[in-house]
């Protein structure tokens, strides 16, 4: 009892922010390797309630201090996300065009005209295309939308009650979802995640550790439960069992965030090591590179059944991403971040010193 009792101590409230944010990515990449792990959205709306909160403090800290902090939050952005996105885009391009067009008969790029590269150049209309050719980047999309209307939201807390203001978007994403049947990709349906992520930053958001422990019990032991018995096995891992509008699972994926809250607001606090930065950045690099190599793996291996032979596969896949992933960030995303990081600093160096160092904004 006290091994376990340390185990979690170190590995789990000792987490820091940056491993928190990979380990959600590497539940991404499970997702979208086993069927059979129908967590992986609830990875993604964690990390809008982060994208909240430090999207609110670089802001709040660093970007409205500017003269035309704005503009420069905008353009910080961009480099950030547009780059990477690109990159993995154009990858995607061969994989369709070279493997899985020949081989599958999906013509996918006989059906892309000049309108859909230029969704796929902008992203921001990117939920509005037919077809996903690099999957996870619908997340991107809403997170643009997200920086975007980011500033005034902030405004709108500092004139407004901020419980108020989560209990509108509260609302809004509850109808957005209903209104759907909860098929959507667009800001509307996920901004009370971005609204709680603000609200941990403008209140100071805390726990108790008795409350933090508690909700991390209980996540755990639905997903146990969830796999346990068969009739929310059968409910939760069929991705379309649903009850009139509602999709259990992903009703599901909707909840638990909230219930991580205690814990993130926990995590947020830990110190973040110059290593630990490392592995945040590289968990936006795996979310990204890692549907080039799944892309193919589900077009081999998705409906052949499990068996030993295919779980060495699944091995030889994660194994892949890895090694790719590591790649492109060593030489293609960390040259850009230290670019984007030259060019905030540029932008913004005759300007008065920020309470938040550059390196993080």
């Amino acid at each position: 009892m006290l091994a376990i009792k340390k185990t979690f101590q170190k590995y789990i409230l000792g987490m820091q922010p940056g491993m928190f944010r990979l380990f959600l990515a590497s539940l991404v990449v499970l997702y979208h390797a086993f069927k059979s792990f129908p967590f992986g959205m609830f990875a993604v709306y964690t990390f809008f309630i982060l994208s909240g909160y430090w999207v609110s403090k670089m802001y709040d800290e660093f970007y409205s201090q500017k003269r035309n902090g704005l503009l420069l939050f905008l353009y910080s952005r961009v480099l950030r996300l547009f780059p990477l996105y690109l990159l993995c885009t154009a990858i995607m391009l061969l994989v369709q065009k070279f493997y899985i067009e020949p081989y599958h008969h999906e013509y996918l790029l006989n059906n892309i005209g000049l309108k859909e590269y230029s969704y796929l150049l902008l992203m921001l209309p990117l939920n509005a295309l037919d077809f996903q050719l690099l999957v996870p980047a619908w997340s991107l999309a809403v997170e643009m939308q997200f920086y975007i209307l980011a500033p005034l939201l902030l405004w709108a807390m500092r004139k407004t009650n901020t419980a108020l203001l989560f209990a509108i978007a509260l609302i809004v994403s509850v109808c957005a979802i209903c209104a759907t049947g909860f098929r959507y990709n667009n800001l509307q349906a996920y901004i009370c995640y971005f609204i709680s992520g603000m609200f941990i930053y403008r209140n100071a958001l805390q726990f108790s550790a008795k409350t933090i422990k508690a909700t991390i019990l209980i996540i755990g032991c639905i997903i146990a439960a969830c796999y346990a018995l068969p009739i929310l096995r059968n409910n939760v891992l069929n991705e379309e069992a649903h009850y009139g509008a509602f999709y259990y699972c992903q009703l599901l994926n909707h909840l638990l965030p909230f219930l991580f809250v205690p814990f993130i607001t926990h995590n947020l606090r830990q110190k973040s090591t110059k290593a630990d930065r490392v592995y945040g950045d590289f968990s936006y690099t795996i979310y990204l590179v890692h549907w080039s190599v799944i892309a193919v793996y589900n077009r081999l291996y998705a409906f052949s059944g499990f068996s030993l032979f295919r779980l060495g596969y699944i091995a030889a896949a994660l194994a892949l991403i890895v090694l790719l992933s590591l790649a492109v960030y060593w030489w293609f995303e960390k040259p850009v971040e230290a670019f984007r990081k030259k060019v905030v600093a540029r932008m913004s160096e005759a300007e008065p010193q920020s309470k938040i160092k550059i390196a993080t904004a």
